[in-house]
């Protein structure tokens, strides 16, 4: 089963109902603080909400994201009682979908927040819905619900529902006998393994250090902490792998044929790079510019193999720090990826250039155009920011270009004409 669209309405910076599918390669872009990084991370968000160990509905810190100080942090506008609804599509093996969806409310003048309407069904057969009572005398880890399914009869429809994130985890009736259904156990357990290969990025990576000493075991992803991009390498040279090869060849091939490169001393190892004039010249990587550092995570996780296909994967401006020249090999990068390891990326950029190779490579045939989409994030329109699907055809032609993006460089060379004919009319 398969994480393939996610629905969202009155979260954050999105007053109005959204949807966001996930393609093998999904573009988000638009200015700052118009509301991208909230899109890109709410996989993750979700996969918090499903966790089997959430400690409330919504956890506003995980797995090293900080999504907000409280619950009310992400409640459009902050309103004190105010409600996000998280919705999510699923797809197994035989393309049968299974909708999640869950309306997450505050307690006014509390710190609480709870599941106050869930609903569940699967092209399966299962047709699950709780809604919420009203307030008891019961915590909010225990209220009240309606329910209608047709597996569960009980004389007043009503139980009560002990929830693990957002997930109910235990239903019993007024009389606290259990009453959860075998095939619920089933699709639950199917949906928390579709969201645990759910990779993230953020945009400010670890500096590297000028040495590192060898670890017992290697990171299994570069984003697990600040240093693991480093031991990977470090430790995939020492076991004789191709990962550290294969992107040093990467680097001199794209990066002004410097070639990234593993010297080891005793128990340590750095991290440098090679001379394209002088193979003698080796330059610690703590040396050299901001850019070369910046891009080893996305290079590095390009040549691993994934722990699972299908995954997602997130990352936060790939191109940051690097030449303009260098964006269009990023793109060709990632789209070599998501064909070969049939995994799916999420990318937050600010690189035009980095579009424009993938339509590019669309209509060269190398990508499919349905495995490909943009999302333009517009911060202009009030109540609240609008997520813009914009798709690519075979010809890399757009069905929708909004007014205004990657515009800029257009807009200037105006602006330099017009400044130029009334410089030209003083003298």
């Amino acid at each position: 089963m398969q994480l393939t669209k996610l629905t969202f309405e009155n979260y954050k910076a999105f007053k109005e109902p959204q949807e966001f599918r996930i393609k093998p390669i999904t573009f988000v872009i638009g200015k700052n603080s118009s509301g991208k990084s909230v899109v890109s991370r709410l996989p993750k968000l979700l996969a918090g909400a499903l966790a089997s160990d959430a400690m409330s509905p919504i956890q506003t810190q995980y797995d090293r994201i900080y999504f907000g100080e409280n619950f009310r942090d992400l409640i459009h506008n902050k309103i004190e009682h105010g409600k996000v609804i998280l919705g999510a599509t699923f797809e197994d093996d035989d393309n049968k979908r299974t909708v999640l969806k869950a309306k997450i409310q505050q307690f006014a003048g509390t710190p609480f927040h709870f599941v106050s309407n869930f609903e569940l069904k699967s092209e399966n057969g299962l047709n699950f819905q709780l809604e919420w009572e009203g307030l008891t005398d019961k915590p909010p880890s225990l209220q009240r619900y309606n329910i209608k399914e047709e597996n569960i009869t009980n004389e007043e429809n009503e139980l009560f529902v002990v929830f693990t994130g957002i997930l109910p985890e235990k239903l019993t009736d007024l009389n606290y006998k259990n009453i959860m259904p075998d095939d619920l156990v089933s699709l639950k357990q199917d949906i928390r393994n579709a969201v645990r290969n759910i990779r993230y990025i953020g945009p400010i990576r670890g500096l590297p250090r000028p040495r590192y000493k060898y670890k017992s075991s290697r990171p299994s992803h570069p984003g697990e902490n600040e240093e693991s991009v480093y031991h990977i390498l470090g430790l995939d040279e020492y076991a004789k792998g191709d990962i550290a090869e294969k992107v040093g060849a990467w680097y001199s091939e794209n990066l002004g044929g410097w070639r990234l490169d593993i010297v080891r001393s005793g128990d340590e190892f750095e991290i440098v790079l090679i001379s394209p004039d002088d193979p003698a010249v080796k330059v610690n990587l703590t040396s050299v510019g901001s850019g070369m550092s910046q891009v080893l995570p996305f290079v590095v996780r390009s040549f691993m193999e994934p722990e699972k296909k299908g995954g997602i994967e997130i990352f936060e401006q790939p191109e940051l720090h690097l030449h303009p020249d260098a964006h269009g090999s990023l793109a060709e990068l990632l789209v070599h990826t998501a064909k070969k390891q049939q995994s799916r990326f999420i990318i937050e950029t600010h690189s035009e250039n980095m579009i424009l190779r993938v339509r590019r490579l669309i209509v060269n045939g190398v990508i499919d155009s349905n495995d490909v989409i943009v999302y333009w994030v517009d911060d202009e329109e009030r109540p609240g920011s609008k997520l813009k699907p914009i798709h690519i055809d075979e010809d890399g032609e757009l069905d929708d270009w909004p007014e205004g993006v990657f515009s800029e460089d257009y807009e200037e060379m105006i602006a330099i004409r017009e400044a130029q004919r009334r410089k030209a009319g003083k003298e």
